[in-house]
């Protein structure tokens, strides 16, 4: 009689099973299309801007998203962005990139007088304050760019971007209302 050695247990398909369901998952995942959207604030609501980011928009507040693309054209929003790639609010004045933090922008119209003749593009009539509560982002116009951490603002607009002074929750109501009324204090 002749002895045969033990038959040695297949193990492999133990451990190709499992990579290839987490293959699958992954390329599930990977190919869903990036959260779409877009809302016009008629009171102050809460929305999730796909799996990383929520935004507060105040009435009046108007934003289109696609993935972590985001247009701001009017209003005041609130953002929260989880850390992670490159997240990017678009206004009419200028970009605010960030990578993870809490921050808001406000958008206003430049008051008629204050825009110069000839300027008509929709870019040049309008003011984009930033405000960053925690992280950091980065505003830019053109080819300008400031970097912005907790505490500090900023406003873009025709002269370019840069940063301004003070605390940045107070420092953004001051520089809204002085757009909004024109710079001073003469009605017209």
């Amino acid at each position: 009689t002749a002895v045969h050695p033990p038959k040695r247990r297949r193990r492999w398909p133990f451990v190709v099973a499992p990579i290839a369901v987490a293959a699958a998952v992954l390329l599930g995942i990977a190919a869903q299309p990036a959260p779409k959207g877009e809302a016009i604030a008629k009171d102050r609501i809460e929305i999730p801007l796909g799996r990383r980011a929520l935004a507060v928009l105040e009435p009046g507040a108007s934003v289109r998203w696609s993935g972590d693309d985001v247009v701001q054209s009017q209003g005041d929003v609130f953002y929260r962005v989880e850390p992670g790639a490159r997240f990017t609010v678009h206004t009419p004045a200028g970009d605010v990139e960030v990578k993870g933090t809490c921050f808001s922008v406000k958008v206003r119209e430049m008051n008629k007088r204050d825009v110069k003749v000839g300027l008509t593009s929709a870019a040049l009539s309008a003011l984009a304050f930033v405000a960053v509560y925690e992280g950091q982002v980065a505003g830019s116009h053109a080819s300008e760019r400031v970097e912005l951490t907790a505490g500090q603002s900023a406003q873009a607009g025709h002269d370019g971007v840069k940063r301004t002074n003070g605390d940045s929750a107070r420092e953004i109501d001051l520089a809204v209302a002085t757009a909004e009324s024109g710079g001073d204090d003469d009605p017209q």
